[in-house]
């Protein structure tokens, strides 16, 4: 999930089939359609999940940021990874862009959010 300026952005869901999950288990999700599906409808979805996740980086005070966890079957957030530095284009191989492009789908959004959250800040007008 990315966190821009009190906004939670729904990013990506990685399920991999050994312990250590990487950008590189998307490749075998890709093998296994339940799981783009179940993708799918987390990125579709807000809910309950997406306020305890900014109520971390509200803990954190970060003004933008992102943040890769896991969460168990009891609800409890393990966070692997939670910093100031994102990257939301570029990030998909030529060969998967037409299959997995729905993963950039809110990239306008978040640049948009970005801009404004420095423009604010910056007190300027926004173009």
């Amino acid at each position: 999930m990315i966190w821009v300026d009190g906004t939670i952005f729904r990013r990506h869901v990685i399920a991999g089939l050994d312990w250590n999950v990487t950008g590189k288990s998307r490749a075998d999700m890709m093998t296994r359609p339940e799981t783009i599906g179940a993708e799918k409808d987390f990125l579709a979805s807000t809910g309950a999940l997406d306020e305890r996740v900014a109520e971390l980086f509200r803990i954190v005070g970060l003004d933008f940021g992102v943040i890769d966890f896991a969460v168990s079957d009891s609800g409890e957030i393990t966070v692997f990874e939670l910093n100031g530095t994102f990257q939301i284009s570029g990030s998909i191989p030529a060969k998967y862009r037409e299959d997995w492009s729905y993963l950039e789908a809110n990239n306008a959004a978040i640049v948009n959010a970005l801009v404004a959250s420095i423009a604010r800040r910056a007190a300027l007008p926004i173009y």
